[in-house]
Parts: C-alpha cells; sequence; structure tokens
C-alpha cells in the first residue's frame, strides 16, 4: 500500500509542476502580447503628435512673410526617415532619378494622391497631408534621416499661409592654399 500512496503522490506532484509550466507560460505570453500591443499605440500617438507639430508650425509662421523657425520634431523608434514632397511639382518629381529610390512616394504621386509626408520605417510606412508645404528645390522631395528619433528641419514662410521646408543644416568650407576659406551655407 506505502507503494501506491508514494506513486500517486509523484502523479500529482508532476500534475502541479505541468499546470504551474503552463500558466507562467500562458503569462508570459500575454505579457509579451500587452507590450507589443502597447508600443504599437505609443507609435501611433507620436506619428499624431509629429502631424500636429508640423502642422501647427507651419500654420503659425505661414502668414509672416520672410519668417524663419529651426524645428525638432519626435518620431517613433523605429522610424528610419521622414520625406516630405511638394504636390505642385509633380511632373518634376516624377523625372528625378532621387524618386526612383522611394516606390511607394512614386506611387501616391503617380496615382494624384493628396499626400506629402511619408513616415518610412523598419515594418511600417505612413503617409498624409500638410496643407501649405512647399520646396524651393529639385527634386522638389526632401527625405530627413532620424538621429536619436529625431528630425530637425526649417521652415520659412512666404506668407499667404504658404511655407517652405528648407534641407539638412550643412555647411560647407572650400580651403584653398594662399587664399581665403570660403563659407557657404
Amino acid at each position: 500500500m506505502a507503494f501506491m500512496q508514494k506513486r500517486g503522490q509523484i502523479s500529482s506532484e508532476v500534475l502541479v509542476y505541468v499546470l504551474t509550466i503552463a500558466i507562467v507560460g500562458v503569462i508570459l505570453i500575454m505579457g509579451y502580447k500587452y507590450l507589443h500591443s502597447s508600443k504599437k499605440v505609443f507609435d501611433r500617438t507620436e506619428l499624431l503628435q509629429f502631424q500636429n507639430k508640423i502642422s501647427s508650425d507651419i500654420k503659425s509662421i505661414s502668414n509672416d512673410y520672410g519668417a524663419f523657425k529651426k524645428v525638432k520634431y519626435s518620431l517613433p523608434q523605429n522610424t528610419r526617415e521622414a520625406c516630405i514632397i511638394d504636390l505642385s511639382k509633380k511632373e518634376q518629381m516624377l523625372s528625378s532619378k532621387l524618386i526612383g529610390y522611394y516606390p511607394l512616394i512614386r506611387d501616391v504621386v503617380e496615382s494624384g494622391a493628396s499626400k506629402n509626408v511619408f513616415i518610412e520605417g523598419s515594418s511600417e510606412h505612413q503617409s498624409f497631408y500638410i496643407d501649405g508645404i512647399g520646396l524651393s528645390h529639385y527634386p522638389f522631395m526632401n527625405c530627413f534621416q532620424t538621429k536619436n528619433g529625431k528630425i530637425e528641419m526649417g521652415i520659412e514662410s512666404l506668407g499667404g499661409g504658404k511655407s517652405l521646408i528648407l534641407t539638412d543644416f550643412v555647411t560647407t568650407v572650400t580651403i584653398v592654399m594662399g587664399a581665403e576659406a570660403t563659407l557657404n551655407s
């Protein structure tokens, strides 16, 4: 009889271990799914904040001709770059070689859809329209690489509700032996 009692005791312990492992496994899976869905919600919120902030910045400056504002925007961590296009320059954009590297943007421009801001991420791509955006240089498309989850750009007012989006701030120096250095910005 003592043998039967031990065998029953062993099988009940195994059952407890199996149930414990199953419960811990379910909790871990549910926790992972919750964290993953929370990150997606956070990323969407950050994109909406970006969209609202850039729209607000353009509206606030666009009626004051010649005004300039240097701005920095946060984007979700998985974002590689944010591209802005000038929809009024469709033909020039489509004739550039640069747009060939961005098939999603090319398709939107060719289709005539009203989207001029594109967020390129590692897994997701978002696009939307912001009124009053213009670019003053060929190919009328500018992509800003994210640095630590942020992009930086300049906005210059053209007056009448229109603003130019200016490129990254890059300075070059040409140095010639025996001559003065020239700074171009």
